[in-house]
């Protein structure tokens, strides 16, 4: 069973999120409607503070689709 408590936490840090990234929800509904399949390449680049720069980059499989539809179910 869920902690309603730790639920309505989550929900609030959510809704900050949301609130200071305002482009970043609509960025992904875009993509997964449009851009997500098997073979896509998805690009992840951070740049820290001190100006150091992450970069990374993987390609989907049938199987992460699985994944993530699953955990949309769960809703």
């Amino acid at each position: 069973m869920m902690d309603f408590s730790a639920v309505m936490k989550i929900k609030s840090a959510w809704d900050q999120f949301t609130r200071n990234h305002p482009k970043f929800m609509p960025f992904i509904q875009a993509v997964s409607k449009e851009a997500i399949g098997d073979g896509t390449i998805i690009e992840i680049s951070v740049k820290s503070p001190e100006g150091k720069t992450y970069n990374t980059n993987m390609k989907l499989t049938q199987s992460d689709l699985d994944l993530f539809a699953s955990i949309k179910d769960m809703r």
